[in-house]
């Protein structure tokens, strides 16, 4: 029958070598401090004080003194310790190029004098494509502003009386929004807090008869759990926060206008029909507005298109323009639209009645001019 190995115990020269060596290792052991290197004074001392501050002190102009801010900011955020390592060798060739400019090297006088201007003109160059920037963001903002409708936004349970505005902004959408889902949850918890309180009111049933049997034996005393007002206490202050929050919702929903809320509304309707006559008046100049446009662009319905003839399409066509005079004043007359001033066309075209002898003596002076010249030409060919 073999024989079970035993462990193997290595000997006691052998475990005071090994305590020798890790002694002597364990000065070269790595030491990972346990908060981050940005946080060491070791880091942060050298840093601001040495070399941040020498850089401040050391640069030959504005605009280099700025730059070297500029690049602290931007690198302040490196966790990397490789990284930062690197940044930092080269915030050190700055200063020891700063150091030597200021203490007479020409050659870095001069190559830092073209830096220093270098940055003062990309500096203003950003200065004003931030200004350009700006400006496009703020008439951006101006197109899409929200206007007056002269319409109402009438009151409800997530929102009080307020004018309707177009586009309506985006935070007036999220808080109706955010309203109407938090009065949902609430009339889901509500009826989650009545079917407790209907399950601690039969359980508090149960025990009462539980307890009134226990009395009539010799068994041991009942002693009941569920007391309805201790239990119940705690649901009836949630449902009255709920009760309390839907009545500040109906009282909302019966909000009225305030009286400068419904003049500016009003106002906002009669800035609209100015604004349309403006845009109309213009339009009767020959302006080509996109309201011109999209109105040009119309169309019969397809049902009636398909029954029309050419003649009437093109007809429709020439009465959708603004004009009401020459061609298109006689195409509307003829179709009975209604315009502003009918027999307008008319004058244009044939003249006013006062000035029509007029108008008939310089039509036969160019009638016999015509003739006259004619006959001119016919004779030349002759000869």
């Amino acid at each position: 029958m073999e024989q079970e190995a035993l462990p193997y115990k290595p000997e006691i020269s052998i475990l005071r070598r090994r305590l020798e060596l890790s002694k002597s290792f364990s000065a070269l052991r790595r030491v990972r401090p346990r908060v981050p290197f940005w946080q060491l004074a070791a880091h942060r001392i050298p840093t601001l004080w040495s070399l941040y501050r020498g850089l401040s002190k050391e640069a030959p102009g504005d605009n280099i003194r700025w730059r070297m801010r500029m690049f602290f900011e931007r690198y302040r955020c490196l966790t990397s310790p490789t990284a930062t390592r690197d940044r930092l060798l080269l915030a050190h060739r700055y200063l020891d190029a700063f150091r030597a400019s200021n203490g007479g090297d020409e050659r870095l006088q001069r190559v830092l004098k073209r830096y220093n201007e270098m940055i003062g003109a990309k500096r203003e160059k950003e200065q004003m494509k931030d200004v350009l920037r700006r400006e496009l963001a703020w008439q951006e903002r101006l197109r899409h502003r929200p206007i007056l409708t002269g319409a109402y936004l009438r009151p409800t349970f997530f929102n009080g009386p307020l004018p309707r505005m177009k586009p309506q902004p985006v935070h007036i959408s999220m808080m109706i929004r955010r309203r109407r889902l938090a009065r949902e949850r609430r009339g889901e918890k509500y009826a989650e807090l009545v079917e407790h309180r209907d399950d601690i009111y039969r359980e508090s049933t149960f025990e009462e008869a539980l307890s009134g049997a226990a009395l009539g034996s010799d068994e041991q005393e009942f002693l009941p759990v569920f007391d309805e007002k201790e239990w119940v206490k705690s649901i009836e202050n949630q449902q009255a926060m709920i009760r309390n929050s839907l009545d500040r919702d109906s009282k909302r929903a019966s909000t009225p206008y305030p009286p400068d809320m419904l003049e500016a509304i009003k106002e906002a309707r009669r800035e609209k029909v100015r604004n349309k006559t403006r845009e109309r008046q213009r339009e009767l100049r020959g302006e080509v507005l996109p309201r011109t446009l999209e109105r040009s662009r119309q169309r019969p319905p397809a049902h009636v298109r398909v029954k029309m003839s050419r003649e009437q399409l093109h007809m429709d066509r020439v009465v959708r323009s603004v004009s009401e005079v020459g061609y298109v004043g006689m195409v509307k007359s003829q179709m009975g639209r209604n315009m502003k001033n009918p027999d307008k066309w008319k004058e244009l075209e044939t003249g006013k009645e006062d000035e029509q002898s007029r108008l008939d003596e310089l039509d036969n002076k160019i009638r016999e001019e015509n003739e006259r010249r004619r006959k001119q030409v016919k004779d030349h060919e002759e000869v």
